[in-house]
């Protein structure tokens, strides 16, 4: 599975051509700036915030390891697929339910950030 990540197809797909691949990046691009700016400032700027802070990095692993193993479970689909084997229910749950687990932490991260970040933010009159 890890090669099939490797092929230049696939990597031009993840990056520009799917919808999934799109979502990944935003995503991943979206925890890259909280962690290297918004993060720091908050940390150098509101000592009393840094539990928030604290989680929400934390939760940035989690959701990275989720989005690792829904990548695994489509592998294996698009193996199975490109061997010849069929798609169906027992070939295609595996990647339906590590989506449901993504969804699920996503929702969970995101209602947390909103709720605890913004406000945080808000006070520190942060962008306006």
């Amino acid at each position: 599975a890890p090669a099939l990540r490797k092929l230049p197809m696939a990597e031009n797909l993840r990056l520009f051509g799917t919808v999934c691949g799109q979502a990944c990046g935003a995503l991943s691009n979206h925890h890259l700036i909280e962690d290297s700016s918004l993060f720091p400032h908050i940390e150098r700027s509101a000592i009393d915030h840094a539990p928030v802070v604290a989680r929400l990095r934390a939760e940035h692993k989690v959701i990275e390891v989720a989005l690792e193993h829904l990548a695994e479970k489509a592998d294996d689909l698009a193996q199975a697929r490109s061997g010849g084997g069929e798609v169906d229910h027992d070939t295609f749950e595996p990647v339906a339910e590590s989506y449901a687990e993504l969804l699920a932490v996503l929702r969970s991260h995101f209602g947390y950030e909103e709720t605890r970040l913004a406000p945080i933010m808000g006070r520190l009159e942060m962008f306006g």
